[in-house]
């Protein structure tokens, strides 16, 4: 029979074309299978990741909380750490965090674009007129120099390690510019200084330094850790050889303990009654002793209460020094002044007369002009003008002029070391007199104008190569000088330091390079303001060229912000301080069905934005509270290796304690603590979580004025990156550390 062969070609296409549909349809659901199947797999895939990662990030956290908190200089902590399939790696440009603490009530300070690495900072004090915001460097990494340049005199400076328990044993390394030394706490390294090269230390710890010139003299000695209004309770001095008078004065009966090297001894204030600026009744506790060294040594003090102190060092009986209100400023209305057979001097910068009360007694000081005054019966008490003056303890010389001293030149306009305009009252000497500005920061252009004769004015450009400018006169009765600075190319005013030095003897208590740069402020403005900082804009440089900026003080690594205003009459009242810490990151980042997720450590802080991108706050910033209304805050700032890069590979990190250092012990209206980046708002909503079991939030929403039924942290609105500590209206005991932790990471092999 004959086959259709047509037929059997046809079925055999159609078979084909079925099978190859089939194969088709096949794969479709193979495929479609896998289009779901996939993501699904990436997402447990990034759920692995973020629950390996999480737990490892959380334990670093809890580590350096335990040794930021609870540990010593030297205590160490070890890990392993092992990646799953991401990357770790640090991160410097993040930012970190913020705290501030208002001094006066009803008052609110808030902080912004501190850690940004470029040349602006803003904050908002709506409520209130500031003017000044004096600015501190932390110095918060471990490799910061802390550098002190003296006034370009001939004479002496001496310089000393500050030791707590809180800071390393370890012996301190200091370069004065010729060579290197190793020191100890305890030891004192004396450095030349002349007119023509002023004496330089660069330590790589924190230190104290004295300027001494030819014999020597008095000055007001700063503490260690002062508090907003100047006093303290721990000095390390700085003593050369020969005898050292210590004058200790406050309001509140106090033990003082003084040590050496070879001697300690516990003294006891004595007291005298006085009546205070208020018109009550109160007191007036004085002590007064003098250590007498073999050799360079430091000398340790301690009170039981805070205090002030005046240091008298060398073989001359002269000198003089500037006093502090009791609101830490030296340009004020209300002043307390210890007992001694010294001389008040008192200058009126004012273009008013003003009168002055010392111990009930009326004396009149005339317009842009000095009275001296001799203390009744050599008795200590208050001080109290009609507008702002500055008082001088001096020991000898005529109406307005004085022998010799050596001393900043208090600027009216800020009350501190520095500032960008003064208009001041000074006095003379018969053997000449000397002022000597300092650069801070930026390239200036100095205004300067007196009436001291003969009349001088100039204008003297300071800059990165010539830091420094003087002018000498040999008046005895001085005048008023007026002086302004101000950066090129119309960039506005910029703070700078100005000395004074009379006679060719004197002392000074000097501060470092990067503290107490005031930057003037002359409008109240509700919303934020903008300032200039008075260092370098370091944000277009690379991660290598920033950390340069840090170690060298070309850029601050951490800020004290301390707002001064008028408040009681004072004109430069510290009204509220601020802290902001840049916090280096370490981040985790891995995959899902999406690329850019991560997993952040930094300051005892874990946060990451698996899976939507949206932050997640896993582990709060540390803070500790209670009992009642009380909060301390230890920040751990862990500085790591930049140079090493650990990827995906297994690693064991090493925790060290190097330092812990006490920012602030103060009594606060309100405390705020902030955040940079995206996680702000998840750490305040995550701070505030006990909130919800509030009544009266629950009712009140947003009313921190009707929360009595809750006492923590408060995010005022639910976007908010800040956090307000509620204390139901009271006085907050605030307590702000630091802790400096070095992290080293060894790669694992194999």
């Amino acid at each position: 029979m004959r086959r259709d062969l047509r037929r059997e070609n046809e079925e055999a296409v159609t078979a084909a074309v079925a099978t190859v549909l089939l194969f088709a349809i096949v794969l479709s659901i193979i495929s479609g299978m896998m289009a779901m199947i996939v993501p699904t797999m990436a997402e447990l895939q990034g759920a692995v990741d973020r629950e390996t990662m999480e737990g490892q990030f959380t334990d670093l956290a809890q580590e350096t909380v335990r040794l930021s908190e609870s540990g010593l200089p030297g205590d160490r902590s070890e890990m392993v750490i092992q990646p799953h399939t991401g990357d770790i790696s640090w991160n410097l440009r993040r930012g970190g965090t913020w705290y501030t603490a208002t001094l006066v009530e009803d008052q609110t300070l808030r902080l912004n674009s501190m850690n940004d690495l470029d040349g602006v900072i803003e904050h908002r004090y709506p409520n209130g007129d500031l003017t000044s915001m004096c600015l501190t460097d932390l110095r918060a990494h471990i490799d910061a120099e802390h550098r002190h340049i003296s006034p370009p005199v001939n004479g002496t400076m001496l310089v000393t390690p500050v030791a707590s328990l809180q800071t390393s044993l370890e012996r301190v390394t200091v370069d004065d510019g010729l060579d290197k030394h190793s020191i100890q706490a305890g030891t004192v390294l004396t450095i030349d200084s002349t007119n023509e090269s002023p004496a330089v230390a660069i330590s790589s710890t924190p230190m104290r330094a004295i300027v001494i010139q030819g014999e020597g003299g008095m000055t007001t000695f700063a503490p260690d850790t002062p508090e907003p209004t100047g006093m303290g309770r721990s000095w390390t001095i700085p003593a050369t050889m020969g005898d050292v008078t210590i004058l200790l004065y406050s309001t509140e009966t106090f033990t003082a303990e003084i040590r050496t090297e070879s001697n300690t001894q516990s003294l006891d204030s004595t007291s005298h009654s006085v009546t205070e600026p208020s018109g009550n009744q109160g007191r007036i506790t004085i002590l007064e002793t003098t250590v007498t060294v073999t050799e360079p040594t430091a000398i340790k003090v301690t009170t039981s209460s805070s205090a002030h102190m005046i240091v008298k060092q060398g073989i001359s009986n002269s000198g003089a020094t500037a006093l502090l209100d009791q609101t830490g400023s030296v340009s004020g209305t209300t002043f307390l002044f210890p007992s001694s057979d010294y001389q008040l001097l008192i200058h009126n910068p004012d273009l008013l007369s003003t009168s002055v009360e010392i111990n009930g007694f009326y004396h009149s000081i005339g317009a842009r002009d000095s009275a001296r005054i001799t203390m009744t019966n050599n008795q200590g008490g208050w001080i109290v003008a009609g507008s702002p003056v500055q008082v001088h303890l001096v020991s000898d010389g005529t109406e307005s002029s004085r022998s010799t001293s050596l001393d900043y030149l208090h600027s009216t306009s800020t009350g501190r070391t520095s500032a960008s305009t003064w208009s001041n009252i000074v006095g003379g000497s018969p053997h000449g007199s000397e002022l000597m500005i300092q650069r801070l920061g930026h390239d200036v252009n100095i205004q300067h104008l007196d009436n001291i004769a003969p009349n001088l004015a100039s204008t003297t450009s300071i800059n990165e190569s010539a830091p420094r400018m003087s002018v000498q006169w040999i008046s005895t009765e001085g005048g008023r000088i007026e002086i302004s600075s101000e950066r090129p190319f119309e960039q506005g005013e910029s703070p700078v330091r100005a000395y004074i030095s009379h006679g060719n003897s004197g002392l000074l208590d000097l501060r470092s390079m990067g503290e107490d740069r005031c930057v003037e402020i002359d409008e109240r403005i509700s919303g934020w303001t903008q300032n200039t900082l008075p260092w370098a804009d370091v944000s277009f440089l690379s991660d290598g060229g920033v950390i340069d900026a840090w170690t060298t003080g070309e850029h601050p690594i951490g800020l004290l912000a301390t707002m001064r205003g008028p408040h009681a009459d004072n004109p430069h009242a510290a009204v509220a301080q601020g802290w902001s810490i840049p916090l280096p990151r370490m981040d985790y980042t891995f995959s899902s069905s999406v690329t850019g997720l991560e997993i952040g450590w930094r300051g005892g802080f874990v946060g990451t934005n698996h899976p939507e991108y949206v932050a997640t706050t896993i582990e709060v910033p540390p803070s500790r509270e209670g009992p009642g209304p009380r909060i301390a805050v230890t920040v751990p700032v862990v500085i790591p290796d930049m140079d090493l890069d650990t990827g995906t590979s297994d690693h064991k990190t090493t925790l060290t304690l190097l330092s812990r250092s006490q920012l602030a012990s103060i009594s606060a209206h309100e405390v705020r603590r902030g955040w940079d980046g995206p996680y702000g708002a998840s750490i305040a909503s995550q701070d505030a979580i006990d909130l919800d079991s509030s009544t009266d939030w629950l009712t009140y929403p947003g009313r921190l004025d009707l929360l009595n039924d809750y006492v923590g942290w408060v995010q005022p609105t639910p976007t908010s990156t800040e956090s307000i500590y509620h204390a139901g209206g009271g006085l907050v005991s605030f307590n702000l550390q630091m802790a400096l932790i070095n992290h080293d990471a060894m790669v694992i092999d194999g």
